[in-house]
């Protein structure tokens, strides 16, 4: 399914919603990621509605900019966002694995761009504490996705309490680090003698992260991964509901 650009925040969560559901309908693995992407949105939703950012405003333009990107990888996906797409039509891969390679390429390479395209240079500093208060907002959200698949599958409970899911695939990638790395990458193409090496730094960082995510080296790695493959449930229909 092919998602169209939008103006408003109430825009980006209706085509979001759109989009899970024909992922559900179709059993496609990226409505993994765009069902924590939604329920991200609707926090920084809320969090516009109860002042919990500097500039409310500001903050939507910022996020109806970056969902437009995700929105256009749908039409047709960039170089970073094809492994995300592919991997999506394997069952090989796990939950975790689909949703950080959706979140490496919209964090590591598309948020730069959004921040670049919501704000001028002299108001960066500006943007900074609402940007790092997202941060919050993300590590919120994938522990209420956590804690959803827990209350649904006891083997996951089981998992969780021995520490072999998601926080030691989230030390990997680490989506603080990542989001620094961004907002660095975002000053930098602000001014135009930097853009191009930015651009070509960016996505070499998020090819190179793509490949760890799909190909994870280390023994510790690759067991957590086998055994959250053996007792995730195969329907990906059924998944998308549970996180949902």
């Amino acid at each position: 399914m092919k998602l169209i650009q939008v103006n408003t925040l109430d825009e980006v969560i209706d085509q979001l919603e759109v989009y899970i559901d024909d992922c559900i309908q179709t059993q496609n693995r990226m409505g993994y990621f765009s069902t924590l992407y939604l329920e991200v949105t609707k926090e920084v939703k809320e969090g516009i509605r109860t002042s919990r950012f500097e500039d409310g405003p500001r903050m939507e333009v910022l996020d109806v900019h970056f969902a437009n990107l995700f929105f256009s990888s749908t039409q047709e996906p960039s170089v970073v966002w094809k492994k995300a797409f592919t991997s999506a039509k394997f069952s090989k891969f796990i939950l975790v694995q689909h949703l950080l390679l959706g979140m490496n390429a919209h964090i590591n390479f598309d948020l730069a761009l959004a921040v670049n395209q919501s704000v001028n240079k002299a108001e960066m500093d500006d943007l900074f504490r609402d940007y790092s208060e997202i941060n919050s907002i993300l590590i919120e959200q994938i522990d209420v996705m956590q804690e959803k698949v827990n209350r649904s599958w006891w083997i996951f409970r089981v998992l969780d309490l021995i520490a072999l899911r998601f926080d030691e695939l989230l030390v990997g990638f680490s989506l603080i680090k990542a989001r620094e790395s961004a907002w660095n990458y975002a000053k930098q193409i602000q001014n135009e003698d930097k853009v191009d090496k930015a651009l070509e730094e960016m996505e070499t960082l998020t090819l190179s992260f793509s490949n760890i995510l799909i190909k994870p080296k280390g023994l510790i790695i690759n067991t957590i991964i086998w055994i959250n493959h053996l007792c995730e449930p195969k329907s990906v229909s059924k998944l998308i509901k549970t996180i949902r």
